[in-house]
C-alpha cells in the first residue's frame, strides 16, 4: 500500500468559482457604483436567474440582448 498516490482533481465548477471571485473583486473595487447584478447560472439541467432589484426593466432587457449577441458572436469564432 505504500505506492498509492493521492488523487487531486480539479472541481468541475472551478471556472464558475473563479468568475464569481472576479465579479466580487470588481464590485469591491467599484465602491458604491455597482448597484445591480444579473447572473444566469446553469445548475444541472436548469437555468437559474439571480438578480438584485431591477428599477429599469428596459435597460435590463437591453443588457440581456447585448449579452446574447456577444455570446452568439463568440460561438461563431
Amino acid at each position: 500500500m505504500s505506492n498509492l498516490k493521492e488523487i487531486k482533481r480539479e472541481p468541475r465548477n472551478k471556472d464558475v468559482l473563479e468568475l464569481l471571485e472576479a465579479a466580487i473583486q470588481r464590485v469591491r473595487e467599484s465602491g458604491d457604483d455597482a448597484t445591480e447584478a444579473v447572473i444566469m447560472m446553469r445548475v444541472g439541467d436548469s437555468w437559474r436567474r439571480l438578480t438584485t432589484s431591477v428599477d429599469d426593466l428596459v435597460q435590463l432587457v437591453g443588457a440581456i440582448e447585448l449579452l446574447k449577441h456577444d455570446t452568439l458572436r463568440r460561438m461563431e469564432e
